[in-house]
């Protein structure tokens, strides 16, 4: 079984990526152990709870479980399992740090892509993920 994640920010992009994964997990085509990673970035408790109007408690927690509520539905509706974590930090390196310290296989990541050239508008941070991480990284990209 391959160990794979999936990074979630509540965006259309990474929401498309959890529904081409689905689609493979239903066809049997891959098992996949599928690890859901949302990161928030740290944040100045005074200002963004204030205008968050997030609980003082757990701010983090709370914006991280409602980024990933639409791809925990998805796949609960489809009956498949899946692991969330939630974790703060800049993005792109603790995509990378996870995705190593918890040997996953592959990660496979949601990106806009804005042109119609393959990659070309790829946001920062899925092109920054391939660019770094020493596994296999699978863009999954978004066109609009």
């Amino acid at each position: 079984m391959k160990r794979f994640l999936l990074p979630v920010d509540g965006s259309p992009s990474s929401e498309h990526a959890a529904i081409v994964l689905i689609e493979r997990m239903l066809t049997g085509s891959e098992k996949i152990e599928l690890h859901l990673l949302n990161v928030q970035l740290p944040m100045n408790y005074d200002l963004e709870t204030n205008l968050s109007g997030l609980s003082v408690d757990n701010p983090q927690q709370e914006r991280g479980e409602r980024e990933l509520s639409s791809v925990c539905a998805l796949l609960d509706r489809a009956g498949l399992p899946y692991a969330c974590h939630i974790v703060a930090g800049n993005p792109v390196q603790t995509i990378i740090d996870f995705a190593q310290a918890n040997h996953m296989d592959r990660i496979v990541i949601g990106s806009r892509n804005l042109s119609p050239r393959v990659g070309e508008l790829m946001s920062a941070v899925a092109r920054n993920v391939a660019k770094g991480a020493s596994l296999p990284v699978e863009v999954i990209p978004l066109h609009i």
